[in-house]
C-alpha cells in the first residue's frame, strides 16, 4: 500500500483580516454602500471599486457574512473590468467562498465567506457578542446616512465576532483559517494529534465506498400529537470511542473488529427498520434482502445484532486503535458544558461548531475545481466559461486524509439513531428521522450528557412530503403564551412559509426568490456576453416523482424496500 503521513503541525493563520459588507437597491441591484472594517476602523465607500481598491491596498483577508453567495456576486463584475488583475476562486456549490486577487503592481487580497466559519445568522451572532443588529425595514426609502449606520453596525458585529472567535481558536492552539473545518483540523493537528499517523492512500480510496450519508426517512406522512427528540452531539459522541488508526492487516477474512472496512455479502431479513445502508442511483436506502457491499466493522456488528447474516467476506482492511479524536471531542464538550454553566455564549458557540467540524475534514475530496480569471499562463486542462475565465480541475494531496475514521464515526451515529428509532417503535408510531433526530409518538430516555437523547419539542401536528421537506406545528413550552410555532423545512425552497409549503403539498406552484451566484452569473455571461447580477422569482413545483426512501404500504404508512425492488429501477 502506498502511504502518506498525517502529521502534527503548528497552525498557520490567515494573518491580518478585516470584514466588508455591501448594501444595494433591492430592485435595481445597484450598490449604494460598500463598508469595510478592520483594525483602522470603519470606512464606507459609495461603490464597489472604492472597496476593492481599499482592501487591495491594505491586503490580507476580508470576510463578508454569506459573502460567497451575495456580496461577491456584486464584486465580480467590477473585478473583471480590471484586465491586469489575476484571480483565483474556490467554490462551495455555486457560491465563491474564497476569491484571491493579485494586481499587476503586486497588491494582493483574499476574500472569504464568514458563514463558512460562524454557522449562524448575523443577528444571532450579534446577540452572542452583545451587539444588536440594526433594523432597516424600509431600506429603499432610507437616507444614505441611515443606511451607512446600518452597514457600520453589521460590519462591527462581524469584526468583533471574528476577533473573539480568533482568540478562542488561539486559546485552543489553532488559528483563524478560511473555513470552520480547516480551523478544527488546525487545532487538532496542533494540540490533540499525539504523534504522526501513517495513512494509506489505497485504504482511503477503498474506505470511500463505505462512507454513507446519514439516515433520513419518512415512516408516516402525517402525525397528530408527537414528540421531537434529538441526540446531544451525536457525531462528537461517536468520536469518543476508539477510532481507526494505522492499517494493521489486509486480507479476505474479517476478525469481527469494529475498526475495519469490509467488503461483504449480507442478508437482511424482513424488518421495519433494516440496519444497513445501500446507495442506489445516488440516494441512500435501508433495504432487506441479499447483496454485496462495503461496510465498516461497526455496521456489520450492529447488523448481526439486528438479525442480519454475514454470508461471506471478500476483503477486509483492519486498523489499530487511535484515541486522539476522543481526546479532542471530550475536551471540547467539557469546555462547552462549562461555558453553558456560566452563560458564556461565545465559548458555547465556538466549542459547539468545532465539535462537529472535524471528522468530515478527514474525508475531504482531493479532486477540486478552481476558477482562474486571466491566468498568467493558459491552463492545459479545464474548460473556458467565458473569454479569459477558466474552470480548471485540480488533484491535491490531502495530508489529513484518513477516510476510515469518518466512516466509523458516521456508522456509530447512524446505528445510535436506529436504536432510538427501535426504542420509540416499542411505544407507538415513528413518523420521521433525520441524522440525529426522530419525531415519534412515544418517549425516549433523556439527559444532557454527550450522546443522550433530549426532548426538543412537543409536536401538535405535522406533514412530511419528502426528506427535509416537511412542516410541523410545535407546542409552546409550559408557561409560555402566544401563537403556535410553525416550523417549515423545505430544502431547495429558500425560506418557504407555511402557506408556500401547503401549496407545494397540493401540487401547486410556489414562487421562490432567486439571486444569481458567481458560477451561474459567469456561465450566463458566456452565452450573453454580459456579466451582471440578477434577481427574480423561479416557479417551483414539488412533483413527488422521486423514489421515496421507503416503499408506500397503505394509507399513511411505509415499509422498507427490498434490494430487488431498488435494483429494478423506478418509474412513477
Amino acid at each position: 500500500m502506498r502511504r502518506s503521513t498525517f502529521t502534527r503541525q503548528k497552525a498557520e493563520s490567515v494573518g491580518v483580516f478585516g470584514v466588508y459588507d455591501l448594501e444595494w437597491h433591492r430592485e435595481t441591484l445597484e450598490v449604494t454602500h460598500a463598508g469595510v472594517r478592520d483594525a483602522a476602523g470603519y470606512r464606507c465607500h459609495r461603490d464597489v471599486e472604492g472597496l476593492l481598491q481599499d482592501t487591495l491596498t491594505r491586503g490580507g483577508w476580508w470576510f463578508a457574512h454569506a459573502g460567497g453567495s451575495y456580496d461577491m456576486v456584486q464584486l465580480f463584475p467590477q473585478i473583471l473590468e480590471h484586465r491586469d488583475w489575476s484571480v483565483k476562486a474556490a467554490f462551495s456549490g455555486s457560491s465563491a467562498v474564497v476569491v484571491q486577487i493579485e494586481t499587476k503592481d503586486g497588491r494582493r487580497a483574499s476574500y472569504g465567506d464568514s458563514a463558512m466559519l460562524l454557522k449562524a445568522k448575523l443577528a444571532d451572532i450579534g446577540r452572542i457578542v452583545g451587539l444588536l443588529k440594526g433594523d432597516l425595514q424600509e431600506a429603499e426609502n432610507a437616507g444614505w446616512a441611515e443606511v451607512r449606520d446600518y452597514n457600520e453596525r453589521d460590519c462591527e458585529i462581524l469584526y468583533v465576532a471574528l476577533q473573539a472567535f480568533e482568540q478562542r481558536l488561539r486559546d485552543l492552539g489553532g488559528e483563524l483559517r478560511p473555513t470552520l473545518a480547516s480551523c478544527a483540523m488546525a487545532i487538532f493537528r496542533s494540540s490533540y494529534l499525539s504523534r504522526d499517523l501513517s495513512t494509506s492512500t489505497t485504504a482511503n480510496a477503498t474506505a470511500r465506498a463505505a462512507y454513507t450519508a446519514s439516515r433520513v426517512e419518512i415512516f408516516r406522512g402525517e402525525c397528530q400529537k408527537a414528540n421531537y427528540f434529538d441526540i446531544n452531539s451525536s457525531f462528537p459522541y461517536s468520536m469518543t470511542f476508539a477510532c481507526p488508526g494505522e492499517v494493521t492487516r489486509v486480507g479476505r477474512r474479517w476478525t469481527g473488529s469494529e475498526l475495519a472496512i469490509v467488503e461483504a455479502t449480507v442478508t437482511v431479513p424482513e424488518s421495519y427498520l433494516p440496519p444497513l445502508p445501500v446507495r442506489v442511483d445516488g440516494s441512500v436506502y435501508h433495504p432487506t434482502g441479499t447483496w454485496r457491499g462495503w461496510y465498516s466493522g461497526v455496521d456489520l456488528i450492529e447488523a448481526k445484532a439486528a438479525g442480519a447474516t454475514i454470508e461471506q467476506t471478500h476483503k477486509a482492511i483492519h486498523f489499530a486503535e487511535w484515541g486522539d479524536l476522543a481526546a479532542y471531542s471530550r475536551d471540547l464538550y467539557e469546555r462547552r458544558m462549562a461555558a453553558k454553566a456560566v452563560g458564556n455564549k461565545m465559548d458555547d458557540m465556538t466549542t459547539k461548531i468545532l465539535l462537529n467540524a472535524l471528522y468530515g475534514k478527514m474525508a475531504e475530496n482531493p479532486c477540486k475545481e478552481e476558477m482562474l480569471v486571466r491566468p498568467r499562463k493558459k491552463p492545459k486542462d479545464g474548460r473556458m466559461v467565458m473569454p479569459g475565465v477558466w474552470v480548471v480541475p485540480e488533484v491535491r494531496t490531502i495530508e489529513h486524509e484518513h477516510v476510515a475514521a469518518p466512516v466509523i464515526i458516521t456508522s456509530r451515529s447512524r446505528h445510535l439513531l436506529r436504536k432510538g428509532l427501535a426504542k420509540a417503535l416499542e411505544q407507538g408510531e415513528i413518523y420521521y428521522c433525520d441524522t440525529d433526530s426522530v419525531i415519534c409518538q412515544g418517549e425516549l430516555p433523556s439527559g444532557d450528557k454527550l450522546g443522550e437523547w433530549k426532548l426538543e419539542a412537543r409536536i401538535l401536528g405535522g406533514q412530511f412530503l419528502a426528506p427535509k421537506l416537511y412542516s410541523v406545528t410545535k407546542d409552546l413550552p409550559e408557561g409560555v403564551h402566544g401563537p403556535r410555532l410553525m416550523d417549515v423545512r423545505a430544502k431547495g425552497f429558500r425560506r418557504a412559509t407555511w402557506r408556500e409549503f401547503m401549496a407545494l403539498a397540493m401540487g401547486e406552484v410556489a414562487k421562490v426568490e432567486s439571486f444569481s451566484r458567481v458560477r451561474g452569473m459567469l456561465s450566463t455571461a458566456g452565452r450573453t456576453g454580459e456579466v451582471k447580477p440578477t434577481r427574480g422569482y423561479v416557479e417551483k413545483r414539488w412533483l413527488g416523482t422521486a423514489r421515496p426512501k421507503r416503499a408506500p404500504d397503505g394509507e399513511n404508512n411505509t415499509r422498507a424496500w427490498t434490494i430487488g425492488e431498488l435494483q429494478g429501477g423506478w418509474k412513477k
